[in-house]
């Protein structure tokens, strides 16, 4: 089953995530999908405003004091793929 979730950032800027890819094991899980965003940058997971570096042919975050962590790379203009670990 395919999910999919809009994402309005300011006026002007859109976020739209697609997935359908997701393996949990307790307590984590790891998101896996891709996204459009009109602006043409990385943004962070679900719209999330967090610093991200860049890393090989991508972008990523990993929080300071925890586990989480979000990695995404740029597939074509305006399309962005993304891993998420919670």
């Amino acid at each position: 089953m395919m999910s999919t979730s809009l994402y309005f950032l300011g006026d002007y800027f859109i976020k739209k995530d697609f997935y359908n890819n997701y393996r949990i094991i307790v307590p984590s899980g790891v998101y896996y999908g891709f996204y459009y965003h009109s602006v043409d940058e990385p943004i962070g997971f679900q719209g999330e405003s967090v610093p991200l570096t860049k890393d090989g042919q991508g972008w990523s975050w990993r929080q300071s004091e925890g586990d989480n962590w979000y990695y995404t790379e740029k597939i074509a203009d305006n399309w962005y793929y993304y891993e998420a670990g919670f």
